[in-house]
């Protein structure tokens, strides 16, 4: 605690020697110290704002992952990243005026070992052999025991300094030199070395103005205090959104007005001065801070949202080029539209298909050996009517463009027609005139079909 007490005494004593007036020197200290942690409350004040702006996305990741906290917990820190926010900075920040008004109180509540830089061996030696000398005694387990002291030689500080004179020498030899300091510790009207008192009224039996302000005022030092605190509360948190972790952070900011009540009514007026001038200093601050970083982040996020725009407008323009290529289905396409596209390049294909199709049937002639899709199905030869009588190949042959010739086996086919059972004596190779070439050659007489005829009925 010494390390912030030591520059904090001299911060004070020196505010003290400058200004003579300790509640004025109190306040200077506040404006110092708000000025020390200025670079650490623009930080704090920047990253609560930023949270603000995240709040509606922080709502869609509560009820995207409320049931999963820990993968919340991953999505809201990844998003905390992103957005560069540390989200315990606000809350870190805001316990930094407790330290230092600890330290202050350590201050006030010793004006001989702390302001004035006594020794433990000084101050005995002055307490003992000089004021308790004077009659200056103070009642037993007091416990602000050097600001008693310190106002009872504010009355007598010439007396006492005549006397450390005389004794000059002595003091030297035995604990050493010092100098003391006259502390008057009215301001307004106000003792700030006594305690305020919650019950006053109770006390007071000349309730005339001049006799009742100095209670009275020292009464309304805490309730002024915890006032200004939540006025600094409310304004530090002013465009925060309603997440868990924004109501958790207003839940604890809640706590420093109860204790700036508390501080008030149980430490010395000064310490409530403190407050009261910080909780103002920090309102003006958050009022600077606001309009500063307000704009700063207005123009950050329409540049964010012009970067955005940018970028899904080019990956639109890369999905459709993708699509109409329809080689490759891009990975963020929906699920529903990528079934769409499939449909209509199927449908499109059957229709380019189709198209061909009809263009070949309107080109190709009709095919009479063709079953479904078989186109010689019933032989590459067929000719539908080869029974009917009267039908000659050689004249079908010439009408069609089609040449009498054709290979061995279709040959075979047409010189090897069976014989129906109401065979008239006259094959169809007479009625065309004269017997065709069989398959090797050998001439087909009528004798020769006679006699086939008989040996397959002998047998």
């Amino acid at each position: 605690m010494s390390i912030i007490t030591v520059p904090f005494s001299w911060l004070l004593m020196f505010l003290y020697n400058l200004v003579n007036n300790y509640g004025l020197a109190i306040i200077l200290f506040a404006l110092v110290v708000k000025l020390i942690l200025l670079p650490f409350g623009m930080k704090s004040k920047k990253s609560t704002m930023r949270m603000s702006l995240i709040a509606p996305k922080q709502k869609e990741l509560e009820k995207k992952y409320g049931n999963d906290k820990v993968k919340y917990q991953e999505e809201l820190m990844k998003l905390y990243k992103e957005e560069n926010i540390k989200p315990l900075g606000g809350c870190l920040w805001s316990l930094i005026p407790l330290p230092i008004l600890f330290a202050l109180y350590s201050v006030v509540r010793q004006p001989f070992t702390k302001m004035m830089g006594l020794t433990v061996d000084q101050w005995t030696y002055l307490k003992t052999n000089i004021l308790e000398a004077m009659g200056l005694t103070a009642p037993t387990n007091l416990t602000y025991e050097q600001i008693y002291y310190a106002q009872s030689m504010h009355g007598r500080f010439t007396e006492v300094s005549q006397r450390i004179s005389e004794n000059a020498e002595t003091i030297a030899n035995t604990v050493g030199s010092f100098k003391l300091t006259d502390i008057d510790f009215s301001f307004l009207g106000l003792n700030l070395g006594d305690t305020p008192n919650f019950k006053f009224f109770l006390d007071v039996t000349d309730w005339s103005p001049a006799a009742v302000w100095p209670a009275l005022g020292l009464f309304l030092i805490p309730l002024v205090s915890a006032g200004l605190s939540i006025l600094a509360t409310k304004l530090g948190q002013k465009g925060m959104g309603t997440t868990s972790e924004q109501s958790g952070m207003k839940g604890f900011t809640i706590f420093m007005p109860i204790m700036s009540l508390w501080i008030g009514f149980i430490m010395p007026a000064a310490l409530g001065v403190y407050w009261i001038a910080s909780s103002l200093f920090g309102i003006l601050q958050d009022i600077w801070l606001n309009r500063k970083y307000g704009r700063e982040l207005a123009a950050e996020r329409a540049a964010r949202e012009e970067k955005n725009k940018r970028i899904e407008k080019e990956r639109e323009k890369k999905k459709l080029e993708t699509e109409r290529s329809g080689n490759v289905i891009n990975p963020n396409t929906s699920r529903r539209k990528m079934q769409k596209i499939e449909k209509q390049t199927q449908e499109k294909r059957s229709a380019e298909w189709l198209a061909v199709q009809g263009k070949k049937k309107k080109t190709e002639k009709e095919n009479p050996s063709q079953v479904g899709d078989r186109p010689y199905a019933r032989g590459r030869n067929y000719k539908p009517d080869r029974f009917q009588k009267g039908y000659n190949p050689d004249e079908q042959d010439q009408n069609t463009g089609e040449g009498s010739e054709g290979t061995e086996d279709e040959v075979l086919e047409q010189k090897s027609l069976p014989i129906n059972e109401d065979y008239t004596g006259q094959s169809d190779a007479e009625d065309s005139g004269e017997a065709s070439e069989g398959a090797f050659g050998n001439e087909i007489t009528d004798t020769e079909i006679t006699d086939g005829i008989t040996d397959k009925t002998d047998e």
